[in-house]
């Protein structure tokens, strides 16, 4: 499955009225990395200070950032047809929708989360957060809350939870019963999968 594995760093929560202030992403074709889009991104404001308390981001490395207006287009070039995967994928593809509506740009690709995919297929974590399954799964997280370091996190954690699926199913794994999957409750893909 050729997928891109996306993720925004912001000025907040809200996509209608805040904006990326950097992206990471990661194209995987099967199992193999064959590009990463790494862009950090000016938003035309200055930014809140608990951001630059999560993300380690700057106004001073921000200032001569291109706008998202400039990166959007690079960025839809390299997503392309893939399906998207994102850790907590509701807020990237809120940030990801209304960013390329800034700019007249409509994406329809398919997208997985790895975050809802997880609760499912990877039971026992108390936490879902993408740090504390990095941690347990032994994936490498050097700058949290960077988006490249971010989204080669979830990638690895992509491929984990694929491959667990994968381990259990006979049958080519489509990006219909993954997305399956991650609409039935945990307990219906443990019955599924591991019994």
């Amino acid at each position: 499955m050729n997928v891109v594995v996306l993720d925004f760093e912001t000025t907040g929560l809200s996509a209608e009225n805040d904006r990326i202030i950097e992206v990471g992403a990661v194209a995987l074709d099967g199992k193999n990395c064959v590009g990463t889009f790494s862009q950090l991104v000016h938003p035309g404001d200055f930014l809140p200070y608990h951001i630059t308390q999560i993300t380690g981001i700057t106004d001073e490395m921000l200032q001569d950032q291109p706008s998202a207006e400039e990166v959007m287009p690079q960025l839809a070039e390299f997503i392309s047809d893939r399906t998207i995967i994102a850790h907590n994928a509701p807020f990237d593809s809120k940030f990801l929708k209304a960013e390329m509506g800034r700019v007249g740009i409509e994406l329809e690709n398919p997208i997985l989360c790895t975050l809802r995919l997880s609760r499912r297929v990877l039971p026992g974590h108390g936490s879902y957060s993408l740090g504390n399954l990095a941690t347990h799964l032994g994936i490498n997280l050097e700058r949290a809350h960077r988006a490249l370091d971010d989204a080669k996190a979830t990638a690895y954690l992509w491929r984990h939870v694929y491959e667990e699926v994968a381990s259990q199913v006979e049958n080519e794994i489509h990006l219909e019963f993954l997305q399956d999957l991650s609409n039935k409750s945990a307990k219906q893909v443990q019955k599924m999968l591991f019994v």
